[in-house]
């Protein structure tokens, strides 16, 4: 029971951050565009504060240290979203796709998120740099699985699955939706959500023998629960559970439904 209970603190610290700051993502995202600038700045102080924050406790092999490594991966990656999903960092092909099968379309998703992708790789050789070697690497491990299972988000909604979630793309983005393909799922998904609960496994097991105390329970709790969190997130997308209830975005719903025919819809691969 004690060590049960012990999960609550750095498993309740992962899924309230990853709650709270999904919603407030997706809130300034949706805000006019006069504002993002200033919704780009307070989010680049706070990357910076994160980075400066690893970096402090980068030798630090305690729980504290596994929570600030934790919260400031967290601030990076969300200062890149918010640059992703206000348009400000996306790619060069900024419209719908062209037609085109393949690996034709496959090109193209890629030039329609390239700039994204260049920016998470250049947070994760700054937190590479800031921890390697380090006793305390939770800040890279925690980035790590975001970026792959945001990669491995990205793939199976562009080779196949039922639910693409692309009502919750803001209007600027909507063009996005074009590069996704709306069917049954692919050999892929069970591959990579396979590869991540086979990941996830030892890690909880890790962090129960640990008791889910001390540096090395806290941080492979936490890691653990990021990414059970993430393969939940894999498994909305061939459930029939439209994403807009789960975030109570009834107004990007709507606008979707009323473009139904649009390029939200995907096309087939």
């Amino acid at each position: 029971m004690e060590t049960a209970l012990a999960f609550l603190s750095p498993a309740g610290a992962v899924i309230a951050a990853w709650w709270i700051g999904t919603a407030a993502i997706m809130r300034l995202d949706r805000l006019p565009r006069r504002t993002f600038p200033v919704s780009l700045a307070a989010g680049g102080v706070l990357a910076i504060l994160g980075l400066i924050a690893v970096i402090a406790f980068a030798d630090q092999a305690s729980a504290t240290g596994a929570y600030v490594g934790f919260g400031g991966a967290l601030l990076l990656w969300a200062w890149v979203e918010l640059a992703f999903l206000t348009g400000a960092v996306v790619g060069p092909r900024r419209a719908p796709c062209p037609p085109g099968t393949g690996r034709a379309r496959l090109f193209f998703a890629v030039q329609a998120v390239l700039y994204h992708e260049l920016a998470l790789l250049a947070v994760g050789a700054a937190l590479l740099a800031a921890t390697w070697g380090a006793a305390n690497m939770t800040a890279l491990w925690v980035f790590a699985v975001l970026w792959c299972m945001r990669a491995s988000a990205k793939l199976n909604l562009h080779f196949g699955v039922p639910n693409l979630g692309d009502e919750l793309l803001p209007e600027h983005l909507r063009y996005l939706g074009s590069y996704f393909s709306r069917g049954p799922a692919t050999p892929l998904f069970p591959v990579t959500v396979g590869l991540a609960v086979l990941v996830a496994m030892p890690l909880w097991k890790s962090a129960y023998a640990h008791g889910a105390a001390g540096f090395e329970g806290t941080q492979m709790a936490i890691v653990a629960t990021l990414l059970s969190l993430a393969i939940a997130e894999h498994l909305l997308m061939v459930l029939p559970i439209p994403q807009s209830l789960l975030w109570g975005s009834g107004e990007a719903a709507r606008a979707r439904g009323a473009g139904a025919q649009g390029p939200g819809e995907g096309t087939p691969s």
